[in-house]
């Protein structure tokens, strides 16, 4: 059975396959458990991890704010000053708080929209290597953004995803979307035995719009390329199409899929978004667990699986 996620939150899949219905096993109300599948909110005091559990965390981070280490990395490179680290870390980035909580929470693997950098210049390559090392040494990070040149070490859309600790010694490949628009990346993963794999997707599926709202937008990047390639679909349209159409290839009974995405789109009979998770059999895990309003926010604005 294909699953998936919910918004700003972390999910714990049993490995071992002992997937049973239970209760909620600690005081916290909005805790989840259904399936084999644990789900936490932001504010929820998690559980202990025990054996057998890859906790899983997906969220927009609308941009990991690593210019001003950029500067300073840059700056020490001006003046050749050679260090193992960045000696600059007086201002804390966005990522530095990401790393950190997920440390505390003991995730295994992290997924996150609109990651912001331009991750085909080494430069930003560099500077998020060195702050995740502060963290993590054992890390391996996915992360996916546009061919498009802004000029700039940061650019708005892409997504990343972490593997941290012994985890990365499950990865059997990993890779970003093929068309090279910054949508998605995906690690995968091999299972507790030889029949099962777990594909993790971060997606951002840019929103619906009529006109660029300026040329760095991460819509704005995608519909270039798009009329670069006489493609007639929107940003917004386009990601379903491409998405499924790269899919395909993993549907398959030794395959779960667990696909964490902003789409942009609310979820109803109508949507796309909705009529491509039935036509995948992927599920709509907020909703299965009843989640209250407050666990996905904007429901119009994030749809998960």
């Amino acid at each position: 059975m294909n699953q998936g996620i919910g918004s700003s939150s972390s999910i714990s899949c049993n490995q071992n396959n002992n997937m049973k219905d239970t209760q909620t096993k600690t005081e916290a109300e909005d805790i989840r458990i259904t399936q084999g599948l644990e789900l936490f909110s932001f504010s929820s005091p998690l559980p202990t991890k025990t054996s057998g559990i890859l906790r899983i965390f997906y969220n927009n981070c609308n941009g990991i704010e690593i210019g001003n280490t950029i500067g300073a990395f840059l700056k020490q490179k001006k003046e050749k000053k050679k260090y193992d680290y960045i000696q600059d870390t007086q201002t804390p980035t966005k990522l530095d708080g990401i790393l950190r909580q997920m440390k505390m929470w003991d995730v295994d693997v992290t997924t996150l929209a609109e990651f912001g950098v331009a991750w085909e210049d080494n430069v930003p390559r560099r500077v998020v290597k060195q702050i995740t090392q502060r963290y993590e040494y054992n890390a391996s990070w996915t992360v996916s953004s546009s061919v498009i040149n802004l000029g700039s070490y940061l650019k708005p859309g892409g997504t990343g995803t972490l593997v941290m600790g012994q985890t990365t010694g499950r990865i059997i490949d990993r890779g970003t979307d093929p068309w090279k628009m910054g949508r998605w990346s995906y690690t995968l993963l091999k299972g507790p035995t030889t029949e099962k794999s777990l594909l993790i997707i971060a997606g951002y599926k840019a929103g619906k719009r009529t006109s660029p709202g300026g040329f760095r937008t991460a819509w704005s990047q995608q519909n270039t390329m798009l009329l670069q390639a006489d493609r007639q679909e929107s940003p917004h349209e386009a990601f379903l199409v491409d998405l499924q159409q790269w899919l395909q290839q993993y549907r398959k009974e030794s395959m779960e899929i667990l696909l964490c995405l902003d789409a942009n789109e609310q979820w109803g009979k109508s949507a796309a978004i909705t009529k491509f998770a039935t036509a995948f059999e992927l599920r709509n895990i907020n909703r299965e667990m009843n989640l209250p309003r407050s666990f996905t926010g904007r429901e119009h604005q994030k749809t998960f699986w």
